[in-house]
């Protein structure tokens, strides 16, 4: 193939993943509009003004725990990948794992990031891909792990008319929990190294990956509750069916590639969810959450990297002058 070929085809497949992301971004509006009933987006004004103060900040409470969970998995994964002791650094993997869900969801995105953050701190891109891997997977699996179990207890809560949905969740649920299980199991008590595509996958021992999976389980169930604080009492779900449901949901809604599951989260727990609470009651926790636990962590995440940049820079001038 030709270098002109391969560079329309590139840009084919660019203008293919634009057109995909504009059409689920058209169709989480239509869908977040129709949950919105006749009164449309100006219902959501008088549910933005019942939110409470201390609702909001025991909100941005949830939000910091589940952060607070993310910098553990990463803290725990580069002491796999350095020799001698780990860089006494939280902004690093703040930024990157806040950067690296902010960009998408999955190692490949999370790798090129980690690549040009962790630099300075001597992790190559083997290690920047291996913390990735493992980010991603910690994370995925602690949400698998909370809608397997919910499911398989009847927590999973969807709207009743979608039916067989609910079981086919339950069904998909139980059986990523079954590959979770086995795959810890196969890792055994000093880690295993696997072959993917001709790539070598190196797996922490099973104590490791049990302890990564419950940092990556305790993020869901924070970032559910961050939602539910918000919902007004009247018409609230259990809590726990309510982590369960909005563990599946994120976790769908996360496939599609979109950053955070952003509008397609939202779209699917406006659609799917439909019970006592006032859509826009939900309409509004759902917005308030994701400016807390997405939008300002992004930005905070984004400062962070231009400081992280300039420290790298000072890091180079020093070894050049050396």
């Amino acid at each position: 193939m030709r270098v002109n070929d391969l560079w329309k085809s590139a840009q084919l497949r660019r203008f293919a993943v634009v057109v995909f992301y504009v059409a689920v971004a058209i169709l989480c509006g239509l869908a977040i509009k129709a949950s919105l009933g006749p009164a449309g987006v100006s219902s959501i004004i008088p549910a933005f003004l019942r939110l409470s103060p201390g609702a909001i900040a025991l909100s941005a409470v949830t939000v910091i725990c589940a952060f607070a969970a993310l910098v553990t998995i990463e803290r725990l994964s580069m002491a796999d990948v350095i020799d001698g002791p780990t860089p006494p650094v939280i902004l690093a993997p703040f930024v990157a794992s806040t950067l690296s869900l902010g960009a998408g969801f999955g190692p490949i995105s999370g790798s090129a990031l980690r690549i040009r953050i962790y630099a300075p701190f001597g992790i190559g891109p083997t290690g920047a891909v291996y913390l990735a891997t493992t980010a991603t997977f910690a994370l995925l699996s602690g949400g698998i792990v909370i809608t397997a179990v919910g499911s398989a207890f009847g927590a999973l809560r969807l709207d009743g008319s979608l039916g067989p949905v609910e079981d086919l969740a339950q069904i998909i649920g139980a059986a990523f929990g079954v590959a979770i299980v086995a795959l810890i199991a196969v890792a055994g008590r000093h880690g295993r190294s696997f072959t993917v595509f001709k790539r070598t996958l190196r797996a922490p021992s099973a104590g490791a990956l049990l302890l990564r999976i419950g940092a990556g389980t305790f993020n869901w169930a924070s970032t559910a509750v961050g939602i539910y604080v918000l919902l007004p009492d009247a018409g609230r779900p259990p809590v726990v069916d309510f982590i369960v449901t909005v563990s599946a949901l994120k976790v769908a809604s996360l496939m599609t590639g979109a950053p955070g599951g952003l509008g397609v989260f939202e779209a699917l727990m406006l659609s799917l969810t439909k019970g006592t609470l006032a859509p826009a009651d939900l309409t509004a926790a759902l917005i308030v959450s994701r400016i807390l636990s997405f939008v300002a962590p992004v930005v905070l995440a984004g400062l962070g990297a231009a400081l992280l940049e300039a420290q790298g820079r000072r890091f180079k001038s020093a070894d050049e002058l050396r």
